[in-house]
């Protein structure tokens, strides 16, 4: 059997694709879809196909290394099997950061809440003032920034921000983020 597929990193989907498996007498009772993602050392069962042999699978919000074999059965009572290669795609959970906030309590934008940021647990995110102060670090980012620091509201104007993934050769990435108002 030969497993070929791609992802859609911006749709988390990926396709596979692989050839009916042609060397039994009776035929294929069936494929599986086995999956592996990331660090996992083995496969574990994710989808039965049926007899189709291609299938679409939003699974690309699960991990960043997606690896899969086709497992086919045979028909007619016996027990053989048959896989296929193994098949991985990388899915880079691309940030999206926000440039600006207004904590004014309208429920919107009203915290800087980073997009993709929960795929990279070991994040560090720093904001710091115009003089270079720090004014907000957390490593992991469970809170979004609410524009304040040590409890009290910070005024309005730019900030500079400094994530750091800790993710293979992933650049550290850098810009600003404004404050723009607040209820006065």
């Amino acid at each position: 059997i030969l497993l070929n597929g791609d992802n859609d990193p911006s749709a988390n989907t990926i396709d596979l694709i692989w050839n009916k498996y042609l060397n039994w007498e009776n035929g294929v009772e069936r494929y599986e879809i086995w999956r592996k993602l990331d660090d996992e050392t083995t496969y574990t069962f994710y989808a039965s196909a049926g007899l189709d042999t291609s299938v679409q699978l939003n699974s690309g919000m699960d991990g960043f290394e997606h690896c899969y074999r086709i497992l086919a059965y045979e028909d007619g009572g016996n027990v053989e099997l048959s896989w296929s290669n193994e098949l991985c795609v990388e899915f880079n959970h691309l940030l999206v950061i926000p440039t600006a906030i207004s904590p004014n309590g309208n429920g919107l934008n009203d915290t800087w809440k980073i997009k993709n940021i929960e795929y990279y647990p070991d994040v560090l995110v720093e904001i710091y003032n115009r003089w270079g102060m720090p004014v907000f670090s957390s490593k992991g980012y469970l809170k979004n920034w609410d524009g304040t620091y040590q409890g009290k509201e910070l005024p309005v104007g730019v900030y500079y921000f400094v994530i750091n993934l800790y993710k293979d050769d992933i650049e550290p990435f850098t810009g600003s983020v404004s404050i723009l108002h607040r209820n006065e």
